[in-house]
């Protein structure tokens, strides 16, 4: 899923980053990147090296606050013009290696956009909780930021601010899930209960019953003294 999304957001990409890398040069040979995760160097929770978010900055930014606030997850953006990779490492184990050299606090979440080199991953750091780990949402999280940059679009604050709502209705749904789980748990131990105070209160009546059974017995055989 994550290599189809690369793969679509490399062609959506094509039409502005091949003409800016005309421009840069006479058409030869790329000078090699310098390779490894640690070339990039994050700046708290937002690095755009590009300038992408431009006056959406800050929108972006009390979009962090809120998801943090709302779900205990940590966003972490990362825009720059290329990963610069080292040779067939895969974006996700890049931005993976990227995000577990910060020492992340647990539930971090990094969405990061190399706008050269048409590459888009999301990425959860290892000391986070089952449902943020869960593969189906993180691929959700990354269709999310992902669609608005599709079809030619270059919506690269939409893209944060679509993954960020995506995050919230994630942790809405494991909420949910959560207490439904909870509330048949609860529901099944009453109903256990239940029968096991049944099956009591049966024994005691039966037990009841036998004594009074016994006890009419025994004076039906004694003999009448009202006669001696």
């Amino acid at each position: 899923m994550a290599r189809l999304l690369g793969m679509l957001l490399a062609c959506a990409l094509a039409m502005w980053a091949a003409p800016c890398a005309l421009a840069d040069g006479d058409g030869g040979d790329a000078a090699p990147a310098e390779p490894g995760a640690a070339a990039t160097t994050l700046t708290d929770d937002v690095t755009d090296t590009e300038n992408l978010l431009g006056a959406s900055a800050s929108k972006v930014t009390d979009a962090i606050e809120r998801t943090d606030r709302e779900t205990g997850a940590h966003v972490k953006l990362v825009f720059v013009d290329s990963f610069n990779a080292e040779h067939g490492q895969k974006p996700e184990d890049w931005a993976s290696q990227l995000l577990e050299s910060t020492k992340p606090q647990p539930n971090t979440v990094m969405l990061a956009v190399a706008s050269g080199d048409g590459n888009l991953v999301v990425v959860v750091s290892s000391n986070s909780d089952e449902w943020l780990r869960d593969r189906g949402t993180v691929d959700a999280l990354s269709e999310a930021a992902a669609e608005p940059l599709t079809d030619g679009g270059q919506d690269w604050a939409g893209s944060a601010l679509a993954m960020m709502e995506q995050l919230r209705q994630a942790k809405r749904t494991a909420t949910s899930t959560r207490l439904s789980t909870a509330g048949v748990v609860a529901m099944g131990a009453s109903l256990a209960a239940l029968v096991v105070i049944a099956a009591v209160m049966v024994v005691v009546r039966r037990r009841r019953e036998v004594a009074a059974d016994a006890k009419r017995e025994e004076e039906s055989d004694a003999p009448d003294r009202s006669l001696n």
